[in-house]
C-alpha cells in the first residue's frame, strides 16, 4: 500500500486543528454575547438556547471557509483542484455529465502544475470521448498514463504531461493515480448518462424523420388522389357524357332521320373507346401491370411511348430482381415525374436515361441540362412541380435526386434497395 504523502498528514492534522479552534472560538463568542449578558437578568434559558442556535447556524459555513484557507495554505494553487478530488471521493454536490471529463482534466493539469493533461473516456457503444487541459492543447509526449477503472473494468485513461524543466514526481504520480480513483465512479455514471444523451438524441431524430416521412406519405398520396379525379373527370366522365348525349339525341330521332342517328351512335361509340382506353391509362398511372410482369425498364419504355416522350432508355447495367415491388413503384413513378418535368415542352431531341445497379443502390441518371438546373432549385427548396413530386417519393424510402445543375446537364435519382424510411 502506498504512503500518502507528507502534505496529506499536514492537511489532516490543520484542519482538526482548525474545526476545534473553530468550534471553541463560536462557543466563547455565543457565550460573551448572548448567555453571560441575558443571563445575569434572568434569562439563562432563553440564552443559552439563542446561543446554541447561533452555533448551529454559522458553524458550517465558518468551517467550511476555515478548511479551504487550511487547503490554501497546504497546496497553495493546487488547493481547487485538491478541493474537486475530494468531491470526487466524496461525491459531493452535482456533478454535470457533460462538463464532468473537462473537470477531471483540469484538476490532473493544476493538481501537479502539468503542462498538458488529457481524459480519453470510452463509451458503452464503443465511441471515446476526449477532453483535453488547456483546451486545445497536445502533447506527443506523455509522462504518465493511467487507467481509470471502475470494479475492475478500464473505462478510460487519464494522461499528463509535464514541463522539461519539472519532471514528474513519485508524488505527482500518486496524486494523479488519487484523482483517477476517486473520479471513476463519477466518470464511469458520465459516460452512461452521455451515452443515454446521445441515444435520446438519435431517438428523436428517428421520430422526427418518421413524422416527415408520413407527412412525406400522405402529400403522395393526396397528390394522387387528385391527380387521378383529375385524370377521370377529363379524360373519361366528359367522353362518357358526350357519348351519352349522342346516345339519347339518337333515341329521341329514332326512325325519322336514320342516317344522322346512326353517325350519332356511331360518334358515341368513339366517346366511349376514347374514354374506355383513357381509363386504362388512368389505371396504368395508378399501378401498371408492366412493373410486375415485365420490370421496370419495360413499364417506363411503355409509358414513353403512350406519352411521347423521346425518352432513350438504358438497361444493361440494371437487374428488375434486386428491387421489390414497392421500390420498382417508387422508381417508377418518381421517373415518370422528372421525365414529364423534361418533357413539359414539347421537343424533338431525345433525353437519355440510364438504369443501374450500384452496390446497395438503384442509380438512375437522366442527362438533360435544363431538368437539372430546374432540379438543384427543387433539391434546395422543393417546388410544387413535377420535381418536388419525384424528390417526395424517393424521399419516403430514404432516397434523393442530386443534380449537377445547368454545367453537368445530369439527374440522378438515388434510391436505397435496402430503405429506412427518411
Amino acid at each position: 500500500m502506498t504512503r500518502p504523502p507528507a502534505r496529506v498528514w499536514w492537511r489532516s492534522g490543520l484542519r482538526a486543528l482548525t474545526t476545534a479552534v473553530t468550534l471553541t472560538v463560536l462557543l466563547s463568542a455565543a457565550y460573551v454575547v448572548l448567555v453571560r449578558p441575558l443571563g445575569s437578568d434572568g434569562g439563562g434559558l432563553l440564552s443559552s438556547l439563542l446561543a446554541t442556535l447561533l452555533v448551529v447556524a454559522v458553524y458550517p459555513v465558518t468551517l467550511r471557509t476555515a478548511h479551504r484557507r487550511v487547503d490554501q495554505f497546504v497546496y497553495g494553487e493546487r488547493a481547487d483542484a485538491m478541493e474537486d478530488v475530494q468531491r470526487f471521493a466524496s461525491r459531493r454536490g452535482s456533478l454535470d455529465a457533460g462538463s464532468l471529463p473537462a473537470r477531471v482534466a483540469e484538476a490532473a493539469c493544476r493538481l501537479i502544475d502539468a503542462r498538458h493533461a488529457e481524459l480519453r473516456l470510452s463509451l458503452p457503444g464503443g465511441d471515446v470521448l476526449e477532453e483535453v487541459w488547456p483546451p486545445g492543447s497536445s502533447s506527443k509526449d506523455l509522462d504518465l498514463v493511467v487507467q481509470v477503472r471502475h470494479e475492475g473494468q478500464a473505462i478510460g485513461v487519464l494522461a499528463v504531461a509535464k514541463r522539461a524543466a519539472d519532471p514528474i514526481s513519485p508524488a505527482d504520480e500518486q496524486l494523479v493515480r488519487r484523482l483517477a480513483q476517486a473520479a471513476s465512479l463519477a466518470l464511469d455514471n458520465a459516460r452512461l448518462t452521455l451515452e443515454l444523451r446521445s441515444q435520446l438524441q438519435q431517438i428523436e431524430r428517428v421520430a422526427h424523420d418518421l413524422q416527415i416521412s408520413s407527412s412525406r406519405i400522405v402529400v403522395a398520396t393526396e397528390e394522387q388522389q387528385r391527380r387521378v379525379e383529375r385524370s377521370i373527370r377529363k379524360e373519361v366522365e366528359v367522353p362518357l357524357r358526350a357519348a351519352l348525349a349522342r346516345v339519347r339525341s339518337a333515341w329521341a330521332i329514332g326512325t325519322s332521320d336514320v342516317e344522322h342517328a346512326r353517325g350519332l351512335l356511331h360518334a358515341a361509340g368513339a366517346a366511349s373507346s376514347d374514354a374506355l382506353h383513357a381509363l386504362r391509362d388512368v389505371a396504368h398511372g395508378i399501378f401498371p401491370p408492366l412493373l410486375l410482369t415485365d420490370g421496370l425498364g419495360v413499364a417506363l419504355r411503355s409509358r414513353s411511348r403512350r406519352e411521347g416522350w423521346a425518352l432513350d432508355i438504358e438497361t444493361s447495367a440494371f437487374d428488375d430482381a434486386a428491387l421489390d415491388v414497392d421500390q420498382r413503384a417508387t422508381a417508377y413513378f418518381a421517373l415518370c415525374e422528372l421525365a414529364r418535368a423534361a418533357f413539359r415542352v414539347p421537343r424533338d431531341d431525345w433525353v437519355s436515361l440510364e438504369l443501374a445497379l450500384n452496390g446497395d443502390e438503384l442509380v438512375a441518371t437522366l442527362d438533360d441540362a435544363g431538368i437539372s438546373a430546374a432540379a438543384s432549385a427543387a433539391v434546395s427548396g422543393p417546388v410544387d412541380s413535377e420535381l418536388a413530386r419525384a424528390i417526395e417519393r424517393v424521399g419516403v424510402f430514404g432516397g434523393r435526386v442530386d443534380a449537377a445543375g445547368s454545367a453537368g446537364g445530369l439527374v440522378r435519382l438515388v434510391l436505397p434497395l435496402v430503405a429506412e424510411p427518411a
